[in-house]
């Protein structure tokens, strides 16, 4: 698998995209339950790591979609000819950018299964920014854990954001 994602990446990077690589994290804690972060790997000094809001729902496709939401709001703001792409190991996020997410908002948010598609508000952000770049955004999914150097940068920001989340406050003594 990692030997594939190379040559793909390298296939990607041919094209004369830039590559950024996404990853959302999450863990129960024992004491305060689920606690989420996210990170992108842009190999610069662009790279980041945040932690989902507090007051949002903590779950990894959360941070997952949190991690993409912040790297199109960045590189939207950057020049307009410069085209991206974006390696995100999770499938829920891929599928839903590369147009599942889109049938979801002309299905007025149901899914193909008939449930209520979920994270809509992140979605409702995440598709506008996506059509506004159209050629200019490749999403593509790379497989977690295999040893993908970016992957595992992001992977490690994510985690970092995660572990900044103001949730793990009430842990401190004396914080309740």
């Amino acid at each position: 698998l990692l030997l594939e994602a190379q040559q793909h990446i390298r296939e990607v990077e041919a094209e004369g995209r830039l590559i950024v690589f996404t990853d959302g994290s999450s863990i129960i804690h024992d004491d305060i339950g689920p606690v989420a972060g996210f990170g992108a790997y842009f190999g610069s000094k662009l790279d980041f790591s945040d932690f989902v809001p507090t007051r949002e729902q903590q779950s990894n496709n959360r941070a997952e979609l949190r991690a993409l939401l912040k790297c199109l709001q960045i590189v939207s703001s950057l020049d307009s000819h410069t085209c991206w792409a974006f390696a995100i190991d999770s499938k829920y996020v891929v599928d839903g950018a590369t147009g599942g997410a889109a049938s979801w908002r002309e299905s007025y948010w149901v899914t193909k299964s008939g449930k209520g598609a979920s994270h809509i508000d992140l979605w409702l952000e995440i598709l506008p920014l996506l059509e506004a770049l159209g050629h200019r955004a490749l999403v593509f999914h790379v497989h977690s854990h295999i040893n993908l150097y970016g992957n595992d940068q992001a992977d490690a920001l994510a985690n970092m954001g995660r572990e900044a989340s103001p949730l793990f406050s009430y842990l401190l003594p004396g914080s309740n």
